[in-house]
């Protein structure tokens, strides 16, 4: 597990920090609930392992987190 961020260029929260999962051979993006992420759309992230990722599908949702199973690009 590794720890980063999603840069966003506009919005009222430009920095969101995220976690980066492999497990199995698959890759998760771990999310607060709020970040409003969207699949099928790539993510640009820092200081993290994998630096572009696109969130797939929703694989966990708490309530106040959101895992995503994604492709790594």
């Amino acid at each position: 597990m590794s720890a980063g961020i999603i840069k966003r260029t506009s919005g009222a929260q430009t920095k969101i920090p995220v976690f980066t999962l492999t497990q199995d051979g698959k890759t998760y993006l771990i999310t607060p609930s709020n970040a409003g992420i969207k699949l099928d759309v790539g993510l640009n992230l820092e200081e993290a392992d994998s630096y572009h990722l696109t969130p797939t599908e929703v694989t966990e949702r708490g309530t106040d987190f959101v895992r995503y199973l994604c492709h790594k690009t």
